[in-house]
């Protein structure tokens, strides 16, 4: 049995942290993943869609067509959600994309 090529199984772009409704509790968010080409872009909106932050991410350690990714962004207090894909630029068809939604709570 020869294992499949991970591109072809696997989304290409996956947030591991934060994980879905998770309560962060510092003002300094990481938010990382896995996704395969160089780079990814992200953004972080309010629950009620207001853009707070954008940019780009490298993507490293690529040997096997998946590598890692991570960022922080400074955030209030409030609830999120946070989106990364693929660069469109380097997608074969449709940018592969996901989001995680996580609130920051300041810690009691």
């Amino acid at each position: 049995m020869t294992r499949a090529d991970p591109r072809e199984v696997r989304a290409l772009v996956q947030i591991l942290s934060p994980l879905e409704a998770e309560q962060v509790t510092s003002l300094e968010v990481t938010v990382s993943g896995e996704a395969a080409g160089s780079t990814v872009l992200w953004v972080v909106r309010t629950a009620a869609g207001a853009e707070v932050a954008s940019g780009t991410a490298m993507v490293e350690d690529v040997d096997s067509g998946l590598g890692v990714f991570a960022f922080v962004v400074p955030l209030p207090p409030g609830r999120y959600v946070v989106e990364v894909s693929e660069d469109p630029s380097a997608a074969e068809g449709e940018p592969m994309s996901d989001d995680r939604r996580f609130s920051v709570h300041l810690a009691a």
